[in-house]
């Protein structure tokens, strides 16, 4: 495999490649197929094309990249809320694993089954509330509104059980 300009170059030594609709597929000098490289990648609702052409011995594939986000300016406040916001959120959770805890440990275990719910809820609250009571501590930090600093966005999703993930 080798890189040939904006292309990748692959070349068969011992054996042949196989192009049909969908893949292209390595074949042995016996005629068994070793590997198969599929032309047309699915990640969600969008679909990659590999540009290939494929002769006995030889596949050249033309890919092409894109962005997988956007860059935009942010300022020392958006920075500031965003900092408060995640540090609540950790404070929110962190609040309610407390209460379900206290609550198991002063009932002697007796309301452990409902500290569990209880905890859940707390936890989701805290969430909540730390996220805003930290979104408006950030923001009332004297700071600057005029954009000043560069950040990337990046525009990704997950498949399935976070098992893969893709990025566009």
């Amino acid at each position: 495999m080798r890189r040939d300009g904006n292309a990748i170059a692959l070349d068969v030594t011992g054996g042949t490649l196989r192009l049909d609709d969908s893949t292209v597929t390595i074949v042995a000098a016996d005629g068994s197929p070793v590997a198969a490289l599929l032309l047309h990648l699915n990640m969600g609702d969008r679909t990659t094309d590999l540009g290939t052409h494929v002769d006995r011995t030889h596949l050249v594939a033309r890919v092409s990249a894109e962005d997988i986000g956007h860059w935009e300016l942010t300022s020392p406040r958006q920075r500031s809320i965003s900092a408060g916001i995640a540090l609540g959120a950790l404070g929110g959770i962190a609040t309610g694993i407390f209460i379900a805890v206290v609550l198991g440990v002063l009932s002697g275990g007796v309301l452990i089954p409902l500290a569990f719910p209880i905890g859940i809820a707390a936890v989701a609250a805290g969430i909540i509330g730390g996220m805003i009571i930290g979104g408006i501590s950030g923001a009332s930090i004297p700071n600057s509104d005029v954009p000043d600093q560069w950040q990337y966005q990046q525009e990704c999703h997950y498949i399935g059980n976070y098992d893969y993930e893709y990025c566009y």
